[in-house]
């Protein structure tokens, strides 16, 4: 039995031959994620659609591995257009409210992005063993 537990949001996909995100043991890496629309699977026209797809698509990835955001180590954001900085740290605020409780970020801008994306995310986490005793979670 393996001990690599892929993770796929159902019509988030990329069309290279690649999981949304990899869980071995207690640590998890996300390919490049994006903001497709979790229902359609679409990339919306607006940055700020694509943005607040692209966090409820992190969100999707964690449950799906049975992780939360407080299990995040560091967030690696690709942008097409480093304007666009604002309306990550948006939504990046109300994910971690907590000055002293977020992970690591990078923002890259990065002119060509695949599928006219305009922004994607690469995730690494240490997800808390479930049987690790005395860890509330």
């Amino acid at each position: 039995m393996s001990r690599r537990r892929v993770i796929e949001l159902p019509n988030v996909k990329h069309s290279a031959p690649i999981p949304a995100a990899v869980l071995v043991d207690n640590v998890l890496a996300s390919s490049a994620l994006f903001g497709a629309d979790p229902d359609t699977g679409g990339l919306p026209d607006r940055i700020e659609d694509e943005v607040a797809f692209l966090f409820d698509n992190i969100r999707a990835v964690l449950d799906a591995a049975g992780a939360t955001t407080d299990d995040l180590l560091r967030m690696d954001v690709l942008l097409r257009e480093g304007a666009d900085r604002a309306i990550i740290n948006q939504h990046w605020l109300a994910m971690f409210p907590e000055e002293a409780d977020r992970p690591a970020r990078h923002i890259t801008v990065v002119a060509n992005l695949p599928a006219r994306a305009q922004v994607q995310l690469i995730a690494v986490l240490a997800k808390a063993p479930e049987e690790r005793p005395g860890h509330d979670h």
